[in-house]
């Protein structure tokens, strides 16, 4: 038996789901919600006797519901081992139609929410032996830019500087942070993907491989082995498709001259 705990944000579909089975499978105890109570539903109907599974419908956006899950958690199991902070969303349009409440709701999931959960859980750990690590969502639209995603992309560079901020003050409590950039067909995924495919499609081209997207099941068995490597890693991006890892290097600079 393992008995390590495991809290994984927004883990009813997609990436989230995934990271709850796989878990699950490698015997850690699971603590999970979703603001959809149906998809949580649903889930624990997938595991209807299995006492290793938390689960609660909670707004991430709610304040006191999500510190009040963080505290039941740890009054239930007496830790947290590791936080995938999973939850986010996108509201896409070009920045000249961007509406003030389309601007704040991406920027309130993606990134005020996370501040609110991880405090807590880094608190915790602070207190804790053993391993502890903190993994957050990011994107490539927060590296790269992505076309009407202006506040998507905001909220994804954010957490990459957040991250890595964070990742300097757990050194001191041997708190591994690290970033992943994740790529899966996933119900939010799919829809974008179909219609890059039919674009290809009406060329005559075949998909490029970087758009040769996996699994979320794939993913997580990456994300999972990843959690499991020994030693200090800690304030890394990774970008993980399927089985596939990449590591992003640091930024690096050079005079730019403006000489005429």
């Amino acid at each position: 038996m393992v008995n390590k705990v495991v809290l994984i944000t927004g883990g009813t579909r997609g990436i989230g789901r995934s990271l709850v089975d796989k878990f699950l499978q490698k015997q850690f105890i699971v603590a999970s919600f979703s603001s959809n109570a149906k998809n949580v539903s649903l889930l624990r109907q997938a595991y209807p006797e299995e006492n290793r599974l938390f689960l609660r419908t909670v707004d991430i956006n709610n304040k006191q519901a999500s510190l009040a899950f963080v505290t039941d958690t740890i009054k239930k199991f007496g830790r947290i081992d590791y936080l995938f902070l999973n939850s986010g969303i996108c509201e896409d349009i070009t920045f000249s139609k961007m509406t003030d409440n389309q601007w704040e709701k991406v920027l309130s999931t993606n990134i005020s929410s996370l501040f609110t959960l991880s405090q807590a859980v880094f608190k915790q750990m602070m207190q804790q032996s053993g391993s502890k690590k903190i993994y957050t969502m990011t994107s490539t639209a927060g590296i790269y830019g992505v076309f009407g995603q202006t506040n998507y992309s905001a909220s994804k560079a954010a957490i990459i500087g957040f991250s890595k901020s964070l990742a300097l003050e757990g050194k001191k409590y041997g708190i591994q942070v690290n970033a992943i950039a994740p790529a899966a067909l996933t119900d939010m995924t799919m829809p974008v993907m179909n219609k890059i495919a039919k674009k290809y499609n009406k060329k005559n081209q075949p998909l490029p491989d970087y758009w040769q997207i996996g699994t979320s099941e794939a993913l997580a068995d990456t994300v999972y082995k990843l959690s499991q490597m020994d030693g200090a890693l800690t304030g890394k991006v990774f970008g993980i498709n399927g089985n596939q890892i990449v590591l992003y290097e640091e930024p690096s600079s050079s005079l730019f001259d403006l000489t005429p």
